[in-house]
C-alpha cells in the first residue's frame, strides 16, 4: 500500500475514534455505491451523519477541507441519496467534514460540523 493510502486508513480510524468518544454512533465505514464513497455514517442526536475525512501530513498546499470541492461534495450528496434509499432512512441528515493532520508523530484534528450544505 502507498504511503498516502496507509496515512489516509490511519487518518480515518483516528477520526472514527475520536466521534465514538464524542458518542456517535458508526453505522458504515467506506460505504460504496457506484462511483461515491462514504467515508463514515453515523447517527448524532438523531442526526443521519454523513463524514469526509481528509487526512494530511502538512497543509503547504492549503487545509484538508479544501480538497473537499464542488465535485466531491456532489458525490457525497449522490451517495447520500443512495444510501438513504437503499437503508430505507428517513431522518434528517448533516454533512461533516474531518480534518486529520498528522505532525509531530501525532494527530489533530478539525471537525467541521455541518460542512457541507446538502440539496436532498
Amino acid at each position: 500500500m502507498a504511503q498516502h493510502n496507509e496515512l489516509g486508513v490511519k487518518g480515518e480510524a483516528a477520526a472514527r475514534e475520536y466521534l465514538i468518544l464524542k458518542g456517535y454512533r458508526i453505522l458504515d465505514t467506506n460505504w460504496r455505491h457506484e462511483k461515491c464513497e462514504l467515508d463514515l455514517v453515523c447517527e448524532f442526536e438523531n442526526l443521519l451523519v454523513f463524514v469526509e475525512v481528509k487526512t494530511r501530513s502538512n497543509t503547504y498546499f492549503g487545509a484538508p477541507a479544501e480538497f473537499v470541492g464542488a465535485a466531491k461534495q456532489a458525490k457525497l450528496i449522490e451517495g447520500a441519496e443512495a444510501y438513504l434509499e437503499q437503508k430505507n432512512r428517513d431522518q434528517e441528515i448533516r454533512f461533516d467534514i474531518i480534518e486529520v493532520l498528522f505532525l509531530n508523530e501525532r494527530f489533530e484534528i478539525n471537525h467541521l460540523e455541518d460542512a457541507i450544505k446538502d440539496e436532498l
